[in-house]
């Protein structure tokens, strides 16, 4: 069975809500809500009957997003081949999409390597990362070391998960692995808590849950041949792949938010200290590099 075709098994099997999936081998066709970028290389695939509140009027290449149950959801694949500046032109229109949108999730596979999510040494492609997305202001949601593509010439942590500040908070758990994905790239499951309703609300620290969720489903890793972020695979893996639930209990007390549950890269299982990527005004103000598709021609 492909890798894919075992993603698509598994997420109806475990009533997954959400599934972002990056480097897929196919689009799904109705009845299956699937959103793709222009290259059909990343997707969100909607499921448990939500619906899609927001999407881009027209796709973008290696990315695309949407907003489902009031969360906007980016998934993203970022192939090896990029050049650098292909590489720093879609991390800026993805900050240009996400700019204004919250709560927020930016998942995929980067193929980025940094110190600060783990990596034994960080790349350019890792420093470009982090200044690309600290207008964001979100939260690095990978902790701890634990690998999230695992081959036979090392392994590494190239999946990644950010989110928005107020939705990090609502993390209660993450996991690395769980799930057989016949890939290199583990899964990811994650669980959220619901909005909280209105009044004063206590800021929860975060709890993890080994047993329970696995992580790589949701962002990255389902398949393909990927070594250190070398291209490879065979034509029908589908290497990252994401998913979540996003149920809410209505016989939940009123003071208790419901918990939403999915798939989500992390590359961490333990309950370290989150990195907050943040920048001032001023950076703003430096030199944008072109938007993709220029940067492609």
């Amino acid at each position: 069975m492909s890798a894919q075709s075992l993603l698509e098994q598994t997420v109806l099997e475990h009533e997954f809500d959400i599934a972002i999936v990056s480097d897929q081998y196919r689009n799904l066709q109705s009845p299956y809500t699937w959103l793709a970028d222009a290259n059909k290389q990343a997707a969100i695939w909607i499921l448990g009957g939500h619906q899609v509140q927001e999407r881009p009027t027209r796709a973008s290449p290696f990315f695309t997003w949407a907003r489902v149950k009031g969360i906007y959801i980016f998934s993203i694949y970022a192939p090896p081949r990029l050049t650098d500046d292909e590489f720093a032109a879609l991390l800026s229109d993805i900050e240009d999409e996400a700019r204004s949108r919250r709560p927020l999730i930016v998942a995929g596979d980067f193929n980025a390597w940094s110190t600060e999510w783990g990596s034994v040494r960080t790349t350019h492609r890792g420093m470009v990362l982090l200044d690309a997305l600290a207008p964001l202001n979100v939260v690095l949601l990978n902790t701890g070391d634990t690998p999230t593509f695992v081959g036979e010439q090392g392994q590494s942590i190239i999946d990644l998960t950010f989110a928005s500040d107020e939705l990090a908070q609502r993390v209660v758990s993450l996991q690395v692995g769980g799930l057989d994905t016949t890939s290199n790239h583990q899964a990811i499951l994650y669980e959220l808590e619901d909005a909280r309703p209105p009044g004063p609300a206590q800021r929860r620290s975060c709890r993890w849950s080994s047993p329970s969720l696995n992580r790589e489903a949701f962002q990255t890793g389902w398949g393909g041949d990927r070594r250190f972020g070398a291209p490879g695979g065979d034509g029908g893996s589908a290497r990252g792949r994401h998913g979540c639930r996003l149920r809410c209990c209505d016989d939940q007390d009123e003071q208790t938010p419901p918990k939403r549950a999915g798939l989500l890269v992390d590359g961490g299982d333990s309950c370290a200290q989150r990195r907050v990527f943040s920048c001032s005004p001023a950076r703003l103000e430096s030199k944008r590099p072109a938007r993709l598709e220029h940067a492609l021609r």
